[in-house]
């Protein structure tokens, strides 16, 4: 008789599709573009048991050489749940029969911030936005202008005078007060409840953060899991999540948060196709297994995705100490 050790009838139980996997469809070849080696490790597991990547292009499949092969080959699987991080339609999701969380008509207002901007400009936590440079001073200095679609900050510039804004020669579709900010969070919600929240710190290793870097380059952040118990603005934080429910009706998005040096909460944007370290995947596939399959995770499972994220955490905490001993209330 084989006595296999724990990790070895675990993978043998993945391998058989014992365990259910998380599918997503996308445009990127990975949950997240962060370079750390534990990351990148941890990451290369993940897609090896808990998620099946379907990475698409126009055409169809994504043959990026750059793809390794734990994530190359993934086909969909028509017959199970699909989480959509597309804002345009494929004809993979067109193929489904299963059920598609995060329809493209309903990612469309976090894909593009003036959607999102005009259908909440009265409420108390969009900064005041105009959308022709002529309008500028209608609203107060300093200003950030955007493009309305973008990622990691990449194409975005902070002015402190309306001469300067109007002097340059980006091409922006939006220009929005900017707040005094002291602190940066990412909420993730999931069935309309805020599962999990990050710190994003800027990285003081490589300072790349708006009014430092040039408007072309991506911002480079530090996100740091939270623990929800002792954050003390979970109760804004609700409210807010419940008046964007009003008209966000994605089953999974992430809220971009910033806290102004006077307490006040904003959210500059939504995010339908958020970037997933191996913290945060823990938490949202045991949501996702627990509500889409409406599953318990069986006790091994658990203790792997405990043990990855404790992992994750003290990898974070070593590789970026002074940002972590920073944090308002890191995990």
């Amino acid at each position: 008789m084989i006595i296999k050790d724990f990790q070895t009838f675990l993978n043998e139980r993945f391998a058989e599709h014992e365990i259910p996997q998380i599918q997503i469809i996308m445009r990127d070849i990975g949950l997240s573009p962060k370079q750390e080696d534990f990351t990148k490790r941890m990451l290369a597991e993940i897609y090896e048991k808990y998620a099946h990547l379907v990475l698409v292009d126009d055409d169809g499949y994504n043959q990026d050489e750059r793809i390794p092969d734990n994530r190359r080959h993934n086909k969909t699987k028509y017959d199970e749940p699909i989480l959509n991080f597309m804002s345009v339609s494929h004809v993979e999701l067109e193929k489904m029969k299963a059920k598609v969380y995060n329809k493209v008509e309903d990612i469309q207002i976090a894909a593009d911030k003036i959607k999102f901007y005009k259908e909440f400009d009265q409420t108390d936590f969009v900064p005041n936005c105009v959308y022709e440079l002529d309008d500028i001073e209608k609203i107060e200095l300093p200003i950030i202008a955007k493009p309305a679609i973008g990622e990691s900050a990449q194409g975005i510039e902070k002015f402190d005078s309306y001469e300067d804004a109007k002097k340059s020669k980006m091409k922006f579709d939006v220009w929005q007060e900017a707040k005094d900010i002291d602190r940066e969070f990412r909420a993730f919600v999931m069935n309309n409840k805020i599962i999990h929240l990050c710190e994003r710190v800027t990285n003081t290793k490589n300072d790349k953060s708006v009014g430092k870097k040039d408007a072309d380059e991506k911002i480079d952040l530090v996100y740091l899991d939270q623990d929800m118990a002792k954050f003390p603005h979970i109760d804004e934080l609700e409210r807010i999540k419940e008046e964007l429910s009003e008209k966000v009706k994605l089953e999974f998005y992430n809220i971009d948060l910033m806290l102004d040096k006077n307490g006040v909460m904003w959210v500059p944007e939504l995010n339908g196709n958020p970037g997933i370290g191996p913290g945060s995947f823990t938490v949202v596939y045991k949501h996702w297994i627990e509500w889409v399959y409406d599953q318990e995770l069986s006790e091994e499972i658990d203790k792997d995705l405990k043990e990855m994220a404790k992992a994750y955490r003290e990898g974070m905490k070593n590789e970026h100490p002074d940002e972590y001993a920073g944090s308002l209330s890191p995990i």
